[in-house]
């Protein structure tokens, strides 16, 4: 449902900006190499708006846990989820005004190089 919902958003995007509305504005971006140490994480954590849009990639030297999750209450909402994984890249557009964050995880024994970038849009959607 929420994949859904997600592209159903994009494709609002694509549809004004090629209607000539104007496209959506960069909030804010950021590009780190990191020494995740064995038990240890990294977590970038920023505000969203509704249909806001997040583009991101990252790549390790050994296999990491990720996540892109936000707490509602004590519940914690995960809508990426990936295990064992040394790269990936995608767009996620938010689904409400909420504090994400991205976050991975060395379960391994040994540190980890994590390179990632992330970019951050203002939906031209109407809210």
């Amino acid at each position: 449902m929420l994949q859904e919902i997600n592209r159903a958003l994009i494709l609002m995007a694509f549809a004004l900006t090629a209607q000539g509305q104007s496209p959506d504005s960069l909030l804010g971006q950021l590009e780190r190499e990191v020494n995740i140490e064995a038990g240890k994480i990294e977590e970038p954590c920023f505000a969203m708006a509704l249909a806001d849009r997040l583009e991101y990639e990252f790549s390790s030297d050994e296999a990491l846990d990720f996540n892109l999750h936000y707490h509602q209450g004590n519940a914690i909402f995960f809508p990426v989820e990936r295990k064992n994984i040394h790269q990936h890249e995608a767009v996620f557009v938010s689904t409400g005004s909420r504090k994400y964050c991205l976050m991975w995880s060395n379960r391994g024994e040994n540190p980890v190089t994590l390179r990632y970038r992330y970019q951050l849009y203002r939906s031209a959607v109407p809210q």
